[in-house]
Formats: C-alpha cells, structure tokens, sequence
C-alpha cells in the first residue's frame, strides 16, 4: 500500500542521478558552460594530477572566479545531479553526477579567493597545486597549458610529495580545510 514502511523498518527516499559522465563529455559541457560563466574555470588540485598520471578521472575538482556555488547549481540541474553544500562560508559545494563505477561520479566547484595562484598556493602538496584553464583544455594532458607555479609537475615526474609550504599546517586557518 501506498505510505508503508519497508518491511526493514527503513524509510525509502529517492535521490537524483545522472548516467554516468565521461570525462571528455563533461570537458565539453564544462566549455560551453564557461562561455556563459563570469570569470575562469580551472581543473585543479587531485584532477589535474591524476589526468597527467593517466588515470580515469572520478572526481573533478573546479576552481571558480565568480559563485562557485551558483555555477554548482548550474551543474546539478543542467546534468541532474544533486547539490551538494560543503562549504559555505568558502563558497566550496558538491554536485554528486553518478554512483556508478564508470565515468565522472562528482565535481567540485571552490570559489577563488584572489587568483589562481593564491587558491594554488593555499592547496596542500605541489602534486595537487596544478591548475588548467577549462576554456583552453582540449582534453589532451600532454598538450595541455598547466599552471604550475609550485613545480608539481617536476615533483610528480620524480615521484616526490612536498609540501606546498608550511602554512598548510595551520588547518585552522587554511581555507582548502574547512567545511564551515
């Protein structure tokens, strides 16, 4: 009947997911997208790592010049995804794509505070302090344009983690950190 409960004693509820997302699909909605975004887009941090590493993206991390929150939304009901708030006060949110073990299952959209080069260097390891530029990527990692202002790409080649700098260490004040 309709309004019973589950035989389990567990409520059922629905939650909002789109098919699975290749990664050079969302590359081309995130282009057509940025043309009508205010500011830049960048692939950064564990994203652009991996992509250079050859591995199959799963989680694209987004840095935003403008509302990285609003551009989230965008995302989430351009791609019926689920918004998903993580950080409020740093304007950090969630779109969760796919539970699905194929294809992109979550992009995170941050909000630059500064520039580019001030979120990278706020960003943990060198490995993970890389950015691209959406509207210039087409895709292809060994052609691509990285911003790599803290030797990642050197670092990642020798197989070394390093430290950004050692403000990374002050978790309190170290907005890449907070959820609040």
């Amino acid at each position: 009947r309709a309004g019973r409960r589950p035989a389990t004693g567990t409520m059922k509820y629905e939650r909002r997911y789109c098919h699975p997302m290749k990664f050079p699909d969302l590359l081309e909605w995130l282009n057509k997208g940025a043309a009508r975004q205010e500011g830049k887009i960048y692939l950064v941090g564990g994203c652009v790592r991996d992509g250079l590493l050859g591995r199959p993206l799963v989680d694209v991390d987004l840095a935003v010049e403008g509302d990285a929150r609003a551009y989230a939304h965008t995302i989430a009901s351009t791609l019926d995804g689920t918004y998903v708030p993580l950080g409020e006060r740093h304007g950090v949110a969630r779109v969760v794509l796919s539970e699905k073990a194929q294809g992109v299952q979550q992009v995170d959209c941050a909000t630059i505070e500064g520039n580019i080069f001030d979120d990278l260097a706020r960003r943990d390891f060198t490995v993970d302090a890389m950015a691209v530029d959406v509207a210039s990527f087409n895709g292809n990692w060994s052609q691509a344009t990285i911003l790599d202002p803290h030797n990642g790409r050197r670092d990642l080649a020798a197989g070394t983690l390093r430290m950004v700098g050692p403000q990374v260490l002050d978790v309190a004040g170290n907005a890449m950190n907070q959820n609040g």
